[in-house]
């Protein structure tokens, strides 16, 4: 969690906040319909490696994208990988024909195995990286997402 404008926001939240404010678009937060997860960071990074080993898939609000040709998807790394949620999400929407864009946040991994494994779950989509944005980097990431939105996502991301 980051303190911003004096309320505490998820560092993803704050990322989505500033595309929002870039792009004048809509946001949408994949939400857990089902058990929340512990508020403990430790406890949490266990949860999540238990969900990544068991391929789990936890129930969320469902997100309809159908009206879209574009989506920029923010997430967070969790061992290397999407978050289970985020799972749920591509695998319960249709993206043929569809642009994903990535946002990535992390500690450590850049995009770990996220472009691959956002590929095969959602089927018929042309996955673009966008950036992929270090823990302590996002509070000043605007003029990095900034300058990515404003190209077109052609930038260069390895």
């Amino acid at each position: 969690l980051l303190l911003a404008d004096g309320k505490l926001t998820g560092s993803d939240e704050l990322i989505a906040d500033m595309v929002v404010d870039i792009l004048d678009c809509e946001s949408k937060a994949i939400t857990l319909t089902g058990k929340k997860y512990p508020s403990s960071y430790n406890d949490t990074v266990s949860v999540a490696g238990d969900e990544l080993r068991e391929q789990a898939r936890p129930q969320i609000e469902p997100i309809d994208v159908s009206n879209y040709d574009s989506i920029i998807l923010i997430y967070p790394l969790w061992w290397g990988s999407i978050p289970m949620p985020v799972a749920t999400f591509l695998e319960q929407n249709d993206f043929n024909g569809k642009t994903i864009y990535l946002i990535a946040t992390q500690g450590s991994s850049g995009y770990g195995s996220t472009v691959s494994d956002i590929e095969s779950l959602a089927k018929g989509a042309k996955v673009v990286r966008g950036t992929s944005i270090y823990c302590e980097d996002i509070p000043n990431a605007r003029k990095t997402l900034y300058e990515l939105i404003t190209s077109g996502f052609n930038v260069s991301n390895p």
